[in-house]
């Protein structure tokens, strides 16, 4: 790595002394017939989203919920900017290690030393600061010098148990020197660092500032005792011949030293931030919706804005989120989605772009000495973006437009060509798709069996209840018979199944839904040859008046100061046993919000807390009240009162 600056305190000095040297190391040098049989099974349990603005996570996580972001402060951590004088910029100026943690501690006797470090680090895999080069890795590095040569040594620290042998385990007679990184590797794959030794983090014993942002586990200076370790060894001990003579110091019993205290370096995670997991977008004649998965840390609070749309996201299991974004019928699809963290302070904003569709790939059949035939569809039903296969080794082969998003056709592949384990479907619009190939037909390729290829026809659109007939007559080939079988949707009586016309009565569909029935025609020679084509055909039913927007008036609200409680209540425009949220602010900002209540059937929302139970009091400049309904439309507000 690149030259390092040291820091004018001495303990963070001596921390950059055990980091400077030998950082590209990426494993520990302990010969099996010298190393002890416990590795420790311990490690950090989650690491958060990218900062956009510096290219690493913004906190990691360990099992007891400390979560620790970069530790920044250069009086309480050791960050040095190449020039101190000006804020931080990436990659500008920025410094080429940071640490997300450190844990040091040393020992010094006559003519003997001793020095542990446990730590998380911020890095480039290159060594200079370089925008995609940014990697974080656990490191735990061991160093004596003065010991017995040849002689065993055991260390225990706050993450296992180890044993070395001086002289063997380290470059000069008498000493050790090992380190062990873990998570140097492929540049921005920051899950490799939870595979690491390191974690649960340490802290100051007593520390008990987890859930403030922006606390310090330590003050990157002071020897300190700590807590954390997750074997209770929240200590440093080396046993073997004269370690109590050689660190007198520390001599903690015969043939052994100790070190009770630490020098740490970390904060707490001021922000927690949200990846933007997954986005599509799915379009119809009737609405144009964005799907959202996001992730964030357990107990967030996230909102999903595209298109002038915003809504909150649904907390799931192990800080999974998700939401959908109706922009209504003819909205365009936006160019990316938004994602904000409102829990944090200030909140946070993600962004993950370009919304693509998604690919659906329906069938992939390979007639044994015939085509390899395609049908998928896109979640555009209204651009119906081109579709292509891809095969190794061919040109793409785009898919015939059916309407509605759905595409297939063959993909051109020639009499005898043995059929591929699986094909890739890419929409113009970005999304992709993956399916194995299902193989039909008698013989091996490359025999004298005359194909046969089946056409099922266009996928079509029908009205609800009416007579559908399919039609298989653009299939070609020396067809000995035709199978007609439905394969998705509500059952209904196929008439004529083994024609190339068979009719069917569309099934009953409510107002404004639309339900999707599949069939695949089936055709074969006398002499055994196969193919096989599907159609789609869109049952809709009448169309549907949408209801005026909700609108939202605020009755009442006040506030009892004797009893710690709010009372609000009101009407809605749209009777339809809706939930009505309530915020204590202007209109828009949901940071405090008060509660939620049913809309009655007569269209009226009360809510009554009971006493003591307001999760927020007013401040000064407070006046307003807030309602808005699940159904969206307009919100209410009134000035409150106070009782």
């Amino acid at each position: 790595m690149s030259t390092r600056r040291t820091d004018t305190r001495s303990p963070l000095r001596l921390v950059h002394a055990l980091f400077t040297s030998a950082v590209v190391l990426t494993s520990v040098f302990v010969p099996a017939e010298h190393a002890s049989a416990q590795v420790p099974q311990v490690g950090l349990t989650r690491v958060g989203p990218v900062d956009p603005a510096s290219g690493y996570p913004v906190y990691y996580e360990d099992a007891n919920g400390l979560r620790l972001g970069l530790c920044t402060d250069p009086g309480l951590c050791f960050w040095v900017l190449p020039d101190p004088a000006l804020p931080p910029s990436f990659p500008t100026n920025w410094p080429d290690e940071s640490f997300y943690f450190a844990a040091q501690a040393t020992m010094t006797g006559a003519g003997a030393s001793f020095s542990y470090l446990s730590a998380l680090e911020a890095a480039f895999g290159g060594g200079s600061v370089l925008a995609g080069d940014q990697i974080v890795f656990t490191r735990i590095r061991i160093r004596a010098s003065g010991l017995v040569d040849g002689a065993s040594y055991t260390i225990t620290h706050p993450y296992g148990v180890e044993s070395f042998v001086a002289g063997v385990d380290g470059p000069l007679p008498g000493t050790i020197n090992v380190t062990r990184d873990v998570g140097i590797g492929s540049p921005g794959d920051f899950t490799l660092a939870l595979k690491g030794n390191v974690g649960s983090f340490l802290a100051t014993s007593g520390f008990a500032g987890a859930n403030l942002p922006g606390s310090f586990i330590g003050d990157g200076g002071t020897l300190t005792a700590v807590q954390g370790s997750p074997f209770g060894t929240n200590f440093v001990r080396i046993e073997g011949p004269g370690a109590n003579t050689l660190f007198p110091a520390n001599a903690n019993g015969a043939s052994r030293a100790q070190l009770n205290s630490f020098v740490l370096q970390g904060q707490v995670a001021t922000r927690l931030g949200a990846a933007v997991e997954h986005v599509y977008a799915e379009r119809s004649a009737q609405a144009t919706v964005i799907d959202v998965w996001a992730s964030s840390a357990v107990g967030q609070a996230l909102v999903a804005s595209a298109g002038g749309v915003s809504r909150a996201m649904i907390s799931g299991a192990n800080g999974s989120f998700f939401t959908r974004l109706e922009l209504g019928a003819g909205a365009a699809i936006p160019t990316q989605v938004s994602v904000t963290n409102v829990t944090d302070f200030p909140e946070t904003v993600w962004t993950k772009g370009p919304i693509t569709d998604a690919v659906n790939v329906q069938t992939a059949i390979f007639t044994v000495n015939g085509d390899l035939v395609v049908t998928a569809s896109s979640s555009d039903a209204v651009a119906s973006p081109v579709l292509s296969v891809e095969i190794p080794g061919r040109a793409p082969a785009v898919l015939v437009a059916r309407g509605a998003g759905v595409a297939s056709g063959g993909c051109g592949l020639p009499f005898g060509a043995i059929p591929p384990t699986s094909v890739i479907v890419r929409s113009s619009n970005g999304g992709v798709d993956q399916a194995p190939v299902l193989v039909q037909g008698v013989g091996v390729p490359g025999g004298v069996v005359q194909p046969v290829v089946a056409d099922a026809g266009p996928d079509a659109i029908a009205p609800s209840g009416t007579a559908v007939g399919l039609s298989g007559a653009a299939s070609t080939g020396p067809i000995a018979t035709y199978a007609w079988v439905q394969d998705l949707g509500a059952a209904v009586a196929l008439l004529g199944a083994d024609t190339s016309a068979p009719g069917f009565l569309a099934p009953t569909v409510a107002a404004g839904a639309q339900i999707d029935l599949s069939f695949t025609l089936t055709v074969r020679s006398a002499a055994g040859a196969i193919s096989s084509d599907s159609v789609i055909v869109h049952v809709q039913g009448p169309p549907i008046v949408v209801p005026s927007p909700d609108v939202v008036t605020v009755r009442d609200a006040r506030y009892n100061q004797r009893n710690v409680a709010w009372r609000v209540s009101g009407t809605t425009s749209l009777i339809l046993g809706q939930t009505v949220t309530m915020y204590l602010g202007r209109i828009g900002d949901r940071t405090r919000r008060l509660g939620s209540a049913v809309v009655d059937p007569t269209g009226v929302f009360s809510m009554q807390q009971a006493n003591n139970t307001a999760p927020f009091r007013p401040v000064a400049g407070d006046t307003t009240v807030w309602v808005e309904s699940a159904l969206g439309g307009t919100p209410g507000s009134i000035a409150f009162r106070l009782q």
